[in-house]
């Protein structure tokens, strides 16, 4: 029954968003002639702040994924799951409109995570995250420790994940994201069969971009021309809304992510045990 819901939710992720044209960012669009069809060194500089804006809202939509309640899977405990992440984006932007030729104001990305609990409150993840109809992928690894766990009385669970994430598949660049968050939740019995845990989180994510050579055309020219950027160091900042209905061997989450340029909407279904 779990796996069926989980092929339900693959299926859905799938049809998020019509079939469109591949929204993998090229740099070489975000490099503009000017007025007389010439790349001019401002030009260049421009598109390095384009650059950077490109870079840090693509490392909200492709960087740590469904932060979670506090309270870890226990020691024993096990956790896989599908998530679908709705990234709403600007679209009309200068770097997206740029360098895509159609990405849409929402970016639909597939993520598959595992998640394993340690003694002493720890918990280690792992994942792989898509953007759909892109060559972008992202992998990463999580570790979590829930310092406040399971106190009883009116005490909130409370935790703090640290995570490490490669984005891969673009030719023209690399990013690695760095990532900690403090996450606060209360997990309340519904029934005595199923539980619910609201909870609220921030984070803080540092990015480092690391750009390749770009090959571009002055207008008419039949030779290219080629400009490296610098590689770029940035920080981003979210904050994070969501609950948890945990069900026996199963769980449902929602959760909503806030940052500057892009918002994300995660759903995810997991077996739990």
């Amino acid at each position: 029954m779990h796996l069926r819901a989980l092929a339900v939710l693959v299926v859905v992720a799938s049809l998020a968003s019509p079939a469109r044209a591949d929204r993998t960012p090229r740099l070489a669009g975000l490099i503009r002639p000017n007025s007389d069809g010439v790349v001019v060194p401002e030009s260049v500089l421009a598109a390095e702040v384009a650059f950077e804006d490109l870079a840090t809202e693509l490392a909200t939509v492709l960087g740590p994924r469904r932060l979670g309640p506090a309270a870890t899977t226990g020691p024993l405990g096990f956790d896989l799951g599908i998530d679908i992440v709705l990234a709403s984006i600007d679209d009309g932007a200068v770097h997206w409109q740029n360098s895509v030729d159609d990405p849409g104001s929402v970016l639909p990305v597939l993520s598959v995570q595992a998640k394993k609990g340690l003694p002493f409150g720890f918990e280690l993840g792992a994942g792989v995250a898509h953007l759909l109809d892109s060559e972008l992928w992202s992998v990463g690894a999580a570790l979590r420790w829930a310092f406040l766990e399971n106190l009883g009385g009116y005490f909130p669970d409370m935790a703090i994940r640290v995570t490490l994430d490669n984005v891969i598949g673009a030719s023209d660049f690399g990013m690695l994201l760095v990532g900690s968050d403090l996450v606060i939740s209360r997990e309340f019995g519904l029934g005595g069969v199923t539980a619910l845990a609201p909870y609220v989180g921030f984070s803080g994510l540092f990015v480092r971009a690391s750009p390749n050579v770009i090959g571009f055309f002055d207008e008419g020219a039949s030779r290219p021309q080629f400009a490296a950027f610098a590689v770029k160091n940035l920080g981003a900042f979210r904050g994070v809304l969501g609950f948890r209905l945990l069900f026996p061997y199963s769980t449902f989450s929602f959760e909503a992510v806030v940052s500057s340029g892009v918002q994300t909407y995660n759903t995810s279904l997991s077996v739990a045990f």
